[in-house]
């Protein structure tokens, strides 16, 4: 346990819903202005206009974050583009610019790996592994989020679902992952089984869903389970490619001639341009970063949008189960370099993020929720976890910086008998009975 953190609210409306979650969970102090901030472990900055933070103020938070202070500035009718925040001081620190966003992500991507026994037999592992890990490094789909699932006789969750591929972090973990692939101990290629897994990822995602399956080809034997799923699929919006690593063995086909890869991707497409035949040391070019626009909701009201964890694997995010609309929004475009984590169903950004010198900056880009306002639903319930989790990730060590600390990891060394427990504490000047 610790004291509860020091917190500098900067705000005109003390009396908000924002403003009962910082009382409630931190030691919150209320100023108009910013002030003192040695003591302070972060600083919430609420709907203040450009005209009220002054140069030196900005120096104040500029040296204050660059040394390890967390700073959360929320928005409303008086910040960002209508309080004059493009191109001032105070955007300097803010992991956004107060300029319209364009939608420029929900990019979801599956790799589907075959690695079956006749990936050894036929050399075609490595090849099968060079190419999921080319997509992986690509540059143009930094923004978006990427999975692995293997298949040989049963599908096989890789990678632990979808991981941001904007971190490098999170890149050379699903290279290495991918690298201690071997090949299943049993003969069947079964690619029904690595989309059944697929399918429980994807069915709740939304924008852009890639679905990209590299195999030598064998998957005669579970054709028609595959081309099922593989339709359901695309009744969601998913896009298909099949990569085609030739191998020595021939191609399998059915009576017809026709190759069962590129079959079930015609029967998927509607055409072949997503089917990829390579040799070796060929890599298939696919999936542009083109943008695309979420799908509207015809039930959702022009006035109302729904918030989604664009990044779901975030601190901030990762247990905070966000079901809210918003009525409004300040209209704002992430830097680069910066996590956006929340976005509206029109893909504008709610709430980014990013590290500024030692420390850490948000903005939520919505208002307090104060008389209904835009956000109301963002700070009741379950909801206002989204809000506190910010706040947590801006002032991540909640430990107090002055006094003695001493941390050790919880430890349990079983029962003492109470005969014994008894003796110790009569000897230290306290009995405990029973």
């Amino acid at each position: 346990m610790v004291p509860k953190p020091k917190v500098q609210y900067i705000t005109d409306e003390p009396d908000s819903p924002l403003s009962n979650i910082l009382y409630n969970l931190y030691d919150t102090s209320t100023n108009s202005n910013i002030s003192d901030l040695d003591s302070q472990k972060a600083v919430v900055i609420d709907n203040i206009p450009g005209n009220r933070i002054s140069e030196s103020d900005v120096e104040v938070l500029k040296q204050y974050v660059s040394n390890g202070g967390g700073v959360v500035v929320t928005g409303g009718e008086r910040s960002y583009e209508y309080g004059d925040y493009l191109n001032s001081s105070i955007e300097d620190i803010l992991p956004v610019t107060s300029t319209p966003t364009q939608w420029k992500g929900g990019r979801d991507i599956v790799l589907v790996l075959d690695i079956s026994p006749s990936t050894e037999k036929h050399g075609t592992l490595s090849e099968i592994l060079g190419n999921a890990i080319y997509l992986v490094q690509k540059e143009e789909l930094r923004g978006g989020y990427m999975g692995v699932i293997a298949f040989g006789k049963e599908g096989h969750d890789v990678s632990g679902g979808l991981k941001y591929l904007g971190t490098a972090g999170n890149r050379e973990f699903l290279e290495e992952e991918m690298r201690q692939l071997r090949p299943s101990t049993t003969s069947e290629t079964l690619l029904h089984e690595g989309l059944e897994v697929a399918q429980e990822w994807l069915n709740t995602e939304t924008g852009t869903l890639d679905l990209v399956i590299i195999s030598d080809g064998g998957i005669e034997d579970s054709y028609e389970e595959s081309l099922n799923i593989a339709k359901d699929l695309k009744e969601d919006n998913v896009n298909f490619y099949f990569v085609h690593i030739r191998s020595s063995a021939p191609s399998q086909q059915d009576e017809s001639g026709n190759v069962y890869a590129e079959k079930l991707v015609e029967n998927v497409e509607g055409t072949t341009n997503n089917y990829f035949k390579l040799d070796a040391g060929q890599r298939a070019n696919i999936i542009s970063d083109e943008a695309t626009e979420p799908p509207l909701d015809e039930s959702e009201s022009t006035a109302s949008y729904q918030l989604f964890e664009f990044n779901p694997s975030h601190f901030i995010t990762q247990n905070s189960n966000v079901k809210a609309n918003i009525t409004g929004y300040n209209d704002v475009t992430p830097k680069p370099g910066a996590n956006r984590l929340v976005v509206a169903s029109n893909g504008k950004p709610v709430v980014t993020t990013w590290r500024y010198g030692l420390g850490r900056v948000s903005s939520i880009t919505t208002d307090n929720g104060k008389d209904g306002g835009w956000s109301s639903q963002m700070y009741s319930g379950n909801n206002s976890q989204l809000i506190s989790a910010t706040v947590n990730w801006a002032i991540a060590n909640p430990q107090p910086e002055e006094g003695a600390i001493v941390e050790a990891p919880d430890t349990w060394f079983g029962y003492l008998p109470q005969s014994l427990l008894q003796c110790m504490m009569r000897s230290s000047g306290t009995y405990i009975q029973g």
